[in-house]
């Protein structure tokens, strides 16, 4: 472990700063260009121009911001293939696992139903 002196840190806040400063800056730019197309092609007279507005827009308003993320996130990822392999690994054991609760479930049932029902007075139903 090595110590950091004050000005350590604050040398790596500020430079932290100026990549959010730098990134915001870029990102009001980029959202304000693309927010100008789509405006424009919303209010083209074209009806494809505006089909594609359209389906811009509800494509981004009608998914929530984490879905987005993690579409971005997992399709520009280099190690994607992998990830995607081993889920695609797991979907067989999945279909086995899910069988497990409905057998574990029809034995509860089995088993408990006829104490609950008869514990609460109904009649032909014996109490354990």
């Amino acid at each position: 472990m090595s110590d950091f002196s004050f000005w350590d840190i604050v040398r790596n806040l500020l430079t932290g700063l100026q990549w959010t400063l730098l990134l915001s800056i870029v990102a009001f730019i980029g959202g304000g260009l693309i927010g100008l197309l789509v405006m424009t092609l919303r209010i083209s007279r074209k009806a494809f121009a505006r089909n594609v507005a359209r389906t811009y827009i509800e494509l981004f308003q009608g998914t929530p911001l984490l879905m987005q993320l993690f579409l971005v996130f997992f399709w520009h990822c280099p190690a994607r293939r992998g990830y995607f392999a081993l889920a695609g690994g797991r979907n067989r054991l999945d279909a086995v696992h899910q069988r497990l609760p409905r057998r574990n479930l029809a034995r509860l049932r089995r088993l408990h139903r006829p104490r609950a029902v008869g514990s609460i007075g109904q009649p032909g139903v014996e109490s354990a």
